[in-house]
């Protein structure tokens, strides 16, 4: 029995060989592979017509697996009206790499914030799969492989974490190419950076004559937040050294599109 255990693309030869211990010459009628030839098992022999006495014959048997698996086969040996069988057993391996993704969208972002998602890559073959390259493209989207380092043994996970920082408003784009020797595979990365904008109406305001220890009537400016995203409001002050105005407001956080009224008298 020959048995193989090889990678993928590659070749092995095992040999079968044995004596003429009859007491006559013996007639070889053939030597094959039963039930069919099988592409991934091939042979080359020196074994003849005629057998002499004493003589040996050699079986030389391929195994060059096309795909990953276990391949089995019997070799034949035809001589004096009988058939000599073996068993051939091969396992091609090749690891066999899965992205739990081919798109990562990400949630809205605000400058100055980041979100993330992690990347599952996972070895559905029977042997280590070498995880060459890293190649990324786009700054607002690191990738840290740490935990996959540069190579996933067989019938393993790992998880790579994308992380989403933008770096600017409006759509943002990236991509992450795992390249690896059983093919390449490519993710793309999708997100949306955001901002409050902050806008004042009016931009000054002027009172009129008013007598001293009275207060003028209040009048109203108008913050907007034309962004899009939520515009904070730490805290609204009447500049240092002015103490003749003063203001009240309802304004602490403005949605995208809202405004809030600052009171100033």
């Amino acid at each position: 029995r020959g048995r193989f255990d090889i990678p993928v693309g590659t070749q092995d030869v095992r040999s079968v060989e044995g004596p003429n211990t009859a007491a006559g010459p013996v007639v070889i009628s053939g030597v094959g592979f039963a039930g069919g030839s099988n592409p991934e098992f091939t042979q080359s022999n020196s074994c003849g017509a005629v057998l002499a006495v004493g003589a040996r014959c050699q079986v030389n048997v391929q195994f060059s697996p096309t795909q990953a698996g276990t391949r089995s086969a019997t070799l034949a040996l035809a001589y004096a009206n009988q058939v000599f069988p073996i068993a051939l057993a091969g396992v091609g391996r090749q690891g066999a790499l899965q992205v739990s993704s081919a798109a990562l969208a990400f949630p809205a972002t605000p400058l100055g914030g980041s979100a993330l998602q992690q990347l599952t890559l996972s070895n559905t073959g029977n042997s280590p799969v070498e995880l060459s390259t890293y190649s990324t493209e786009g700054a607002d989207f690191p990738v840290n492989t740490d935990n996959c380092g540069t190579a996933l043994p067989a019938g393993q996970s790992c998880a790579l974490t994308v992380q989403f920082v933008p770096s600017g408003t409006g759509v943002r784009t990236g991509s992450l190419v795992v390249v690896t020797p059983v093919g390449n595979h490519t993710t793309t990365f999708e997100g949306v950076g955001t901002q409050g904008i902050a806008v004042f109406s009016p931009t000054s305001l002027t009172f009129g004559a008013v007598q001293q220890g009275s207060a003028s009537s209040p009048q109203t400016v108008t913050l907007s937040n034309t962004g899009t995203a939520a515009l904070t409001v730490g805290s609204v002050s009447v500049a240092s050294g002015t103490t003749q105005f003063r203001q009240s407001n309802d304004c602490a956080s403005v949605a995208p599109g809202a405004s809030c009224s600052i009171s100033v008298e």
